[in-house]
């Protein structure tokens, strides 16, 4: 597991935002918190996260998909993704 220190969020110039809320619902049987349930359920691949994609790269273009991150240049950019 990585660890997360001030040094990564300021060198990736990231805002970090806290959230103190959650809810607790019953699932498979137990009582559980829902973000557990939500990781449960990515993990187990009943969610899909395909439309959090929303740019597509060839790995040459490299630097027009870090121009795009960087600079949401192409419009809202929730996950930039590379492929072969």
């Amino acid at each position: 597991m990585h660890s997360c220190t001030s040094v990564t969020v300021w060198l990736n110039e990231l805002n970090v935002k806290g959230s103190f809320a959650y809810g607790v619902d019953e699932y498979e049987g137990r009582k559980r918190r829902t973000l557990q349930i939500a990781i449960n359920l990515m993990q187990k691949g009943k969610v899909d996260l395909s439309p959090l994609i929303t740019h597509r790269f060839p790995l040459e273009n490299y630097q027009e998909a870090l121009r795009t991150v960087i600079y949401k240049g192409k419009g809202p950019v929730i996950k930039a993704v590379f492929e072969p």
